[in-house]
């Protein structure tokens, strides 16, 4: 199951209370992350989010632990696994595009929209993964650099190219920073119009492609 089908599921159907099973170690992480996903998107991570994942699985918080050596580690697991599904949302909507030889604008605009669909359909989650990548954690920065680094490939691919050049690869990091911090004013904000918000980040893209021609 996928982080946001996690969450959508949660939405739908109300936790039960049941013994414990044996489940193996992948099965029992997986099972973990999910819960994770649901806990902490609607948490921060000073809260007793740890517990309450704990007890939603019918388990002892100290079992966690045999398969997150750390709360820190199984955060950062979490952030990674929320950080995977929208990559692979992204993915899917842009890759037929990217093939289908379209424009730089369709392709653009179809990454974006399906970036602010998982911000509007899991908010909570979204904001957790955006806001956590402003912490200094190594470990956690890397989580943010693995989205900017799949946009790069994208990028990358659709230019027909091998690698980009360094500067221009700054510039896409850059960008992504700032539709970040848009995509979070938008979801926080009723007077933020969802295609002005497109518009802004594919302006700003095309001036960042036109300067380096």
């Amino acid at each position: 199951m996928s982080a946001a089908a996690a969450i959508a599921e949660d939405k739908v159907t109300p936790p039960v209370r049941r013994r414990a099973e044996r489940l193996a170690v992948a099965e029992r992480r997986k099972q973990l992350l999910e819960l994770g996903v649901k806990t902490v998107g609607a948490r921060r991570y000073e809260e007793p989010w740890l517990e309450e994942v704990a007890r939603t699985a019918d388990i002892s918080k100290g079992l966690i632990y045999h398969y997150f050596d750390t709360k820190r580690g199984y955060y950062v697991e979490i952030l990674r696994y929320i950080a995977q599904d929208l990559a692979q949302s992204w993915q899917e909507s842009v890759s037929p595009l990217i093939a289908g030889s379209a424009s730089a604008d369709e392709v653009t605009t179809a990454g974006l929209n399906s970036y602010l669909d998982f911000a509007q359909q899991y908010p909570a989650a979204f904001r957790t993964l955006m806001e956590a990548g402003g912490s200094i954690d190594p470990e956690v920065k890397q989580v943010e650099g693995f989205l900017r680094d799949e946009l790069i490939i994208h990028i990358t691919r659709f230019a027909g190219q091998d690698d980009l050049p360094e500067l221009m690869k700054a510039g896409i990091r850059a960008w992504a920073a700032f539709v970040e911090q848009l995509s979070v004013e938008w979801l926080e904000s009723k007077n933020i119009n969802r295609d002005e918000v497109i518009k802004m980040a594919c302006a700003m893209m095309q001036s960042m492609v036109a300067s380096q021609r």
